[in-house]
């Protein structure tokens, strides 16, 4: 959902003995540093793409993505599941509730991210729509313990193939609908149709 050969900016976040710091680098730079990310390090990277080297939503240039944050290991009738396990019960889920399948699957060393993923990026001026559907999805995933702080367009979500500290465990692509050479990607306007009342 990040393209190099777009303009603008997107942040990583680094976790460190000292805290966390974050830094900003064009798009165009961007296949270089996630090739020499150290994967030990705790790292967040901005969902969203941004016009100057700051993710505040200010900022906001496109984003290309719906996502949520699910903090399952925090249920007690699902923190024993695998993370494969807890995939197969996401899917079934959306599929009882009427919602629509994630794109991606991902375990973010404790939970698991899902993430939608748009035929074409939006542009800032869509942010109001953008925001209820993400309000909606995270509302309607409740009981995979959807992070209601993780839905805004500024947020940063861990990079598969690093570490996350808190658990030992590395952030790893669960399940890609449709396949990695062609993940499912929705029309914006086909989400909302689905999602908004």
């Amino acid at each position: 959902y990040h393209s190099p050969e777009r303009v603008g900016y997107f942040s990583l976040l680094y976790g460190s003995v000292n805290g966390k710091r974050q830094q900003s680098y064009p798009l165009t730079e961007m296949p270089q540093v996630l090739e020499e990310l150290d994967s030990s390090i705790d790292t967040w990277m901005s969902q969203a793409e941004f016009f100057r080297p700051n993710r505040r939503v200010v900022n906001l240039s496109r984003i290309g993505l719906l996502f949520v944050d699910l903090d399952v290991h925090t249920l007690s009738n699902l923190r024993n599941k695998t993370p494969e396990g807890l995939t197969w019960a996401l899917y079934q889920y959306c599929q009882q509730e009427g919602i629509p399948p994630p794109s991606l699957v991902l375990f973010s060393g404790r939970g698991l991210y899902g993430k939608w993923l748009l035929t074409d990026p939006l542009p800032r001026q869509a942010l109001p729509r953008w925001n209820a559907c993400q309000r909606e999805l995270v509302s309607r995933l409740n009981e995979f313990g959807a992070d209601t702080a993780a839905k805004d367009a500024s947020r940063v979500l861990r990079v598969v193939n690093t570490v996350n500290s808190r658990s030992g465990e590395h952030v790893r692509v669960l399940h890609v609908h449709g396949g990695t050479a062609s993940p499912l990607r929705y029309k914006f306007e086909e989400l909302c149709d689905a999602l908004l009342p």
